[in-house]
């Protein structure tokens, strides 16, 4: 089990904290997500810069 704590201020002095508790394999799923979104984020800039460089070079000769 994984465990989160979300600390919480609402309108007045009341502060509370919220726990909420995540099946491991849903945290490890949670991970793998942000993991394969990194990843496709980095592929992305990566190919786009190379696209961007190659029609630079390509219109100067």
């Amino acid at each position: 089990m994984e465990q989160f704590l979300l600390s919480a201020q609402h309108s007045g002095a009341i502060n509370h904290a919220h726990t909420f508790f995540l099946p491991q394999s849903a945290a490890e799923l949670a991970r793998e997500v942000r993991i394969t979104v990194a990843i496709v984020a980095c592929a992305w800039v990566a190919v786009t810069a190379i696209k961007q460089f190659s029609w630079r070079n390509h219109g100067q000769r």
